[in-house]
């Protein structure tokens, strides 16, 4: 049996969500700059249950289809999204007190937050946003997945 050394609490939670959020909004910001359905289909099949939802800034909820539909719109351009920091990750439920020297097994939940920069024009309407998430994710045998997410009004990048 190997021997693990002493890891400061949620380092291996940390990494693994920041690895997950990194891949996530990589490939959303792929899509965002040249959107194709298949695309979306890998990208959503990656890193979403099927059952999805994100609620936007309006307070407005979104499935996993019209997601699809809004970036299929064509309404959104000049689309750029980048991950500036991960703010917090929480194990939830039994798993809350889950030994971060353990790997995170399959059956848990957790919340994380994180911030973006996100550059986009939405129906003419141009936007520079830092924006903050809250989100949801479920780890399956294949990896997190993102169950549920918040996107918070953004607001103007600091000059």
């Amino acid at each position: 049996m190997e021997v693990m050394p002493d890891i400061p609490e949620q380092t291996k939670l940390e990494a693994e969500v920041a690895s997950f959020l990194k891949g996530y909004s990589s490939e959303m910001d792929k899509l965002m700059k040249t959107y194709d359905a298949d695309g979306f289909d890998a990208w959503s099949a990656a890193y979403c249950n099927a059952d999805m939802s994100i609620i936007r800034p309006s307070g407005n909820p979104m499935t996993n289809d019209m997601f699809k539909g809004m970036l299929a719109s064509g309404k959104i351009a000049d689309a750029s999204s980048e991950m500036v920091s991960l703010d917090s990750v929480k194990l939830l439920g039994c798993f809350s007190c889950w030994p971060a020297t353990l790997p995170v097994p399959p059956g848990a939940t957790a919340v994380a937050t994180y911030t973006e920069h996100q550059k986009f024009s939405f129906d003419g309407n141009v936007n520079d946003d830092i924006s903050k998430f809250s989100i949801v994710l479920e780890k399956g045998f294949g990896g997190w997945k993102m169950a549920h997410a918040h996107r918070a009004t953004g607001q103007p990048p600091k000059a």
